[in-house]
């Protein structure tokens, strides 16, 4: 392989099989391997014992586009991480598949010379693993490398470096794209994290900013309870506020704050009223907002979080669901819209907790005021990293749960009836009757107390404590009728079954 000035380097590859090694012989391969390329499965867990230095590069096939163990593995361990997907024809009958050499190699190419600039020029870095010469060269040949047919390589070996390699780097006529490698330390009654994020790198030059005002709302708790998926949230909210101070000015973004809403305990989460609440607080401050999931960053540079004059749905592809959409409805995440836009469709319904279905509720709102399709970034623009946190299970066969289905059900049916209705003058009684439904559950409706305001845990945010105050709000997910509490039960002892 070769750099763009035709200077050749040597690249070692080598194909292991891991069953016909012992183990000791297979940490000593991982731990001594700058790039450990394999197809998902369980033999990936060896990148607990790679440096922190390293990358590891996953081959998925189609159906564990879903599956992200291995990427949050090597985050906790520190090592940079890419997924190479393979296509839904790559399949060759049973558990094989087919890759294309070529498409793999075009794919990590760039990762790949990104992950030796970025080792070259850390702190004490090996001097053997990338001569001044080959950094100047790759500096020039980066912004290409994925789409010229020019090979680079991450050299391996100083075998061949020349004396004069040794002289100080000349300065590229222009700067080199940042890859900024983060360590920071957040901690929760006194029990350190390391969270280790590999920040986005901005373009050269950004559009100039608007004077539109933004509010990022983050609906909020961490919950011990298990009746959400409301663990470990702190760490995530510590980490998320840091990132988006950081990526928001990146982008030319000035005008904007992060309010931070946090539902009291007591009672089960209710995602659809925090968001409400937080729209009441910022409504007359701010012109547009991002409804915005904690545990959900935007990885793309691309990805600007500015004023649009249409609803716009940024979270089009997150880490969670293999950087896909999950669905059809899916609003998930981060939702952008301007004031007016939240008060057409009434804002959030507040008839939903514990977990699930208040976004898919607010995709059929958006729909029935004539805003489906609704407007999505694709998927390049709209990746997102999600951030770990343990998983509650089976949160889908709760008594609440399938109160929420009953109540979706049926308001689906009426809001997509609405378009419709809005142009047939002999549905105007049912029109109104409808839209005053929306008002009985929406931020018209909304009713809470702010307890508290802080501004510094985390820096960077306003964070709000607020109690909501709906009536008869269950405080367990078995706390509705009893129809939904037999449902469930039934529910569960099929899925124990199977």
């Amino acid at each position: 392989l070769r750099f763009p000035n035709g200077e050749r380097v040597e690249v070692h590859a080598n194909v292991v099989y891991f069953e016909d090694m012992t183990f000791a012989q297979q940490l000593d391969v991982v731990k001594h391997a700058d790039v450990l390329v394999g197809v998902h499965g369980a033999g990936l867990t060896h990148v607990s014992w790679m440096r922190h230095d390293s990358m590891l590069i996953e081959i998925v096939p189609p159906q564990y586009t879903s599956r992200v163990h291995f990427e949050f593995m090597a985050q906790w361990r520190g090592v940079h991480y890419f997924k190479h997907l393979l296509p839904s024809n790559s399949m060759r009958g049973g558990q094989s598949y087919h890759v294309d050499p070529d498409a793999l190699k075009n794919a990590i190419q760039p990762r790949l010379c990104r992950l030796a600039r970025t080792k070259y020029q850390q702190p004490g870095a090996p001097k053997q693993l990338m001569a001044p010469a080959q950094a100047r060269e790759l500096d020039a040949a980066l912004t290409a490398a994925s789409t010229n047919d020019n090979d680079i390589a991450v050299p391996t070996t100083n075998a061949n470096k020349k004396k004069n390699d040794e002289a100080p780097p000349e300065v590229p006529s222009q700067p080199p794209p940042e890859v900024l490698m983060r360590e920071q330390e957040r901690d929760r009654n006194d029990k350190g994290k390391y969270i280790q994020e590999l920040l986005p790198e901005p373009p050269r030059q950004w559009p100039s900013a608007t004077d539109k005002k933004l509010a990022v709302i983050v609906p909020f708790r961490d919950s011990q309870s298990k009746t959400s998926q409301g663990l470990n949230r702190t760490a995530n909210l510590y980490q998320m506020v840091e990132y988006m101070n950081k990526f928001l000015r990146d982008r030319g973004r000035e005008n904007f704050k992060i309010i931070v809403v946090e539902q009291t305990e007591g009672k089960l989460f209710n995602k659809g009223g925090l968001f409400n609440a937080g729209f009441h607080i910022v409504q007359n401050e701010f012109d547009y907002m991002v409804l915005h999931d904690v545990d959900q960053l935007p990885e793309s540079p691309e990805n600007m979080y500015e004023y649009d004059e249409s609803p716009v749905h940024l979270c089009s592809a997150s880490s969670q669901f293999g950087y896909r959409m999950a669905y059809r409805t899916m609003v998930g995440g981060a939702m952008k819209l301007t004031m007016e836009h939240y008060r057409t469709i009434r804002g959030y319904s507040n008839f939903y907790y514990g977990w699930g279905q208040e976004d898919d509720d607010f995709y059929y709102r958006l729909e029935a005021h004539g805003f489906a399709p609704v407007k999505r970034l694709d998927s390049s623009k709209g990746r997102y990293k999600a951030l770990f946190h343990p998983r509650v299970m089976d949160l889908d066969v709760t008594p609440v749960f399938l109160r929420g289905t009953k109540h979706l059900r049926a308001f689906i049916t009426t809001a997509s009836a609405m378009p419709a209705a809005r142009s047939n003058p002999g549905q105007a009684q049912w029109l109104a009757k409808a839209d005053a439904d929306l008002d009985a559950d929406g931020y018209k409706s909304a009713m809470f107390k702010v307890l508290k305001k802080t501004t510094d845990d985390p820096p960077g945010c306003e964070r709000y404590l607020v109690d909501l105050l709906f009536p008869n709000m269950p405080a367990t997910l078995d706390d509705v009728e009893q129809e939904f509490v037999d449902q469930a039960n039934a529910m569960k002892k099929k899925r124990r079954r199977l």
